[in-house]
């Protein structure tokens, strides 16, 4: 038996028997032949050279087959991770579109019977404000944006007070169509330039070009949209009783490669000598050669800074100040812990396939927050009338 299992396998060089008693076919390793008797023996015979060569190629394409799964393994999860990516920045996208302004009102139950509301005073400390500016010059104005800043600093941050328009437009009243007859604005007209840098020294310039002559006033870019409320804000950066109260106040500015150290969409100013000397050595360096040395006003600002000038201006919590740009997740993870301010919606995002839904939206949101000031002004006068009648 074992001879002629032997002989079945050609010459092997060595051989192991194993006796197996049972009476069925046995497939044996590789490298040998089966054999069907009643007493089976199993031949194990070392397998020829090329045998050895043909293992050593299957076993090299068992491999490869092995690698070429596992990289589609990694390109399978890789995918996965990539959709699981996009199927959140959509949602992201799809939560900034569908609600881009997130109030903070002053009176968080409006529309609701609480005349108490209706007669707050301002707080003890507060930082003083007497006017809030924008500038609409030239083809840069976005009269649709200003107007959705300026019919939320009324209905969603409180401001009661003046707000001027510098604008170079013919047609003055183009304002007060586009914002809406109850919308109080004022519009200060002044020459045309055709210098940028130009544009924007006007509003370091507030104290003088404002009528009135203020001794507090804060510029608003158009593109910067108050969405919290106002007296809370200047009570949250008063310095209080014992505090150097504001001269000047500046945002820091975005973070990215260009930017810079503050941010010139928003400037608060009070009439005092070191703020007036600081505004004029910014509107000086932002004027050289013919205003054409800067691009960017910051960018002024920071040499003036670099010369141990301007001092005096503080800056301001960044939490109170919120970049929406073209990346949204950012802007998105922010307003999942805290409630700016304002809302500063770049011109990343400005250029963006979705804009025009965001504009829409915001619109939307307005228009609703306008039918609940006007619920909660009705409210009010019937309290005050109630308030009277009880005090006569």
């Amino acid at each position: 038996k074992h001879q002629t299992a032997l002989s079945s396998v050609g010459e092997p060089r060595g051989f192991l028997i194993y006796e197996v008693q049972s009476d069925y076919e046995t497939s044996n390793p590789e490298g040998c032949r089966r054999v069907d008797v009643d007493s089976v023996s199993i031949v194990m015979a070392r397998p020829s050279r090329a045998q050895q060569r043909g293992s050593k190629q299957q076993s090299k394409d068992y491999w490869t087959e092995i690698r070429s799964n596992g990289l589609l393994a990694v390109v399978l999860k890789v995918s996965l991770c990539v959709a699981l990516v996009m199927a959140v920045l959509n949602s992201v996208r799809s939560g900034m579109v569908n609600e881009p302004l997130r109030f903070r009102l002053c009176d968080e139950s409006r529309g609701e019977a609480a005349p108490e509301n209706c007669f707050a005073q301002a707080g003890d400390y507060e930082v003083p404000l007497d006017a809030i500016a924008y500038i609409c010059i030239g083809r840069g104005c976005n009269i649709e944006l200003l107007c959705t800043s300026v019919l939320s600093l009324r209905l969603a941050a409180g401001w009661h007070g003046k707000v001027f328009v510098i604008t170079d437009l013919s047609d003055p009243e183009e304002l007060h169509r586009a914002c809406g007859s109850d919308v109080r604005i004022q519009t200060v007209p002044v020459p045309i330039v055709t210098n940028q840098m130009h544009m924007k020294n006007m509003k370091r310039n507030l104290l003088d070009i404002l009528p009135g002559k203020p001794s507090s006033a804060l510029y608003l870019d158009g593109d910067l949209v108050p969405v919290g409320c106002i007296q809370r804000f200047l009570r949250d950066i008063a310095p209080g009783p014992t505090g150097e109260p504001i001269e000047i106040g500046l945002f820091h500015d975005n973070y990215c490669y260009e930017c810079n150290t503050y941010n010139g969409g928003f400037v608060y100013q009070r009439d005092t000598p070191a703020a007036r000397q600081c505004l004029a050595d910014w509107d000086k360096e932002s004027s050289a050669d013919n205003f054409t040395k800067y691009y960017k006003d910051q960018d002024a600002l920071d040499a003036v800074l670099a010369d141990g000038k301007c001092r005096v201006i503080k800056m301001l919590p960044s939490s109170a100040n919120l970049f929406v740009d073209s990346a949204l997740w950012p802007a998105w993870l922010r307003l999942s812990f805290t409630r700016p301010m304002f809302m500063h919606f770049t011109g990343g995002i400005r250029k963006s396939s979705y804009w025009d839904r965001i504009q829409s939206t915001m619109h939307m949101q307005l228009g609703e927050l306008r039918m609940q000031q006007t619920m909660h002004d009705d409210l009010c006068r019937r309290a005050s009338h109630h308030h009277l009648q009880s005090n006569s």
